[in-house]
């Protein structure tokens, strides 16, 4: 019988065996649809993520991700409750959304364009925040795989008990195509 420390690094290195031998499986050649609106779809993957921000100290110029749905273009719905400028209903941590990519050319990255919620903002200096992903009219990007919080104020923001991130989206299951 191996010790306890042994026998944990002995799964723990199945484990990583066997992740890495089904990656040889997995297709070497995979691109995602350019089509930034999914739409409702008898093969749309529909799903909905919660993020509880409430422990979360995000320093200055720090970054959070949120969501990555690589390599699968997502749209959907978001909904963000956080510290805002109580005078000018501003978030203090930005969200940004877009899809990155190996080649610079492909990559687009842009302020997710937030519309505030007053019915649902009682508090003085927390607010509600919806969104549309991707909202490329309004200056978003046209394709989104990955959602991130961005501190771009000065100083480190410290998220209140109820302050999260609510993302509704489906993924299109046919934005996958294997080129031989």
């Amino acid at each position: 019988m191996l010790p306890q420390k042994s026998a944990i690094l002995a799964v723990m290195m199945m484990a990583t065996l066997l992740s890495l031998g089904s990656l040889s499986l997995m297709p070497l050649d995979i691109y995602a649809s350019h089509s930034y609106e999914a739409g409702v779809q008898e093969d749309n993957i529909s799903d909905n993520t919660h993020i509880d921000l409430s422990q979360l100290i995000l320093p200055s110029a720090g970054v959070f991700p949120l969501y990555d749905s690589s390599p699968n273009f997502v749209s959907g719905h978001f909904l963000y409750r956080t510290p805002c400028d109580p005078d000018t209903k501003v978030p203090i941590v930005s969200v940004i959304a877009g899809h990155i990519d190996e080649s610079a050319n492909l990559t687009h990255v842009d302020f997710v364009p937030l519309y505030y919620v007053g019915p649902a903002s009682p508090l003085e200096g927390i607010c509600v925040y919806h969104a549309h992903i991707p909202d490329p009219l309004e200056g978003g990007s046209p394709r989104v795989t990955d959602i991130d919080l961005v501190n771009y104020s000065p100083n480190p923001v410290a998220f209140n008990p109820g302050d999260a991130v609510d993302v509704k989206h489906s993924a299109n299951s046919r934005q996958y195509r294997r080129f031989l």
